[in-house]
């Protein structure tokens, strides 16, 4: 489980947060980039709709799939799930 610090006491993300936390870095991330979602998919090698499901939690990513996007990013795999 991961973990937060919030005022000394270590908080448990839920699953449902990590996943709202992943879907919007992957959101900015995907905004900074200044490309677009098809884009995207097509340097990553997967089907135009990939990020679009992933944006909208209609699919979780593979460990394959996150360690991609790390590299795509070229951002830490925790950062992607608001990890700093």
């Amino acid at each position: 489980m991961v973990e937060a610090k919030k005022k000394g006491c270590a908080m448990a993300l839920t699953a449902e947060e990590r996943d709202k936390k992943f879907r919007e870095t992957l959101w900015h991330l995907v905004v900074q980039s200044g490309r677009s979602e098809r884009k995207i998919c097509e340097q990553l090698g997967h089907n135009s709709g990939y990020i679009n499901k992933l944006l909208n939690g209609n699919a979780d990513p593979s460990y394959k799939g996150v360690l991609e996007l790390a590299e795509y990013f070229n951002v830490e795999i925790g950062a992607l799930f608001g990890e700093r």
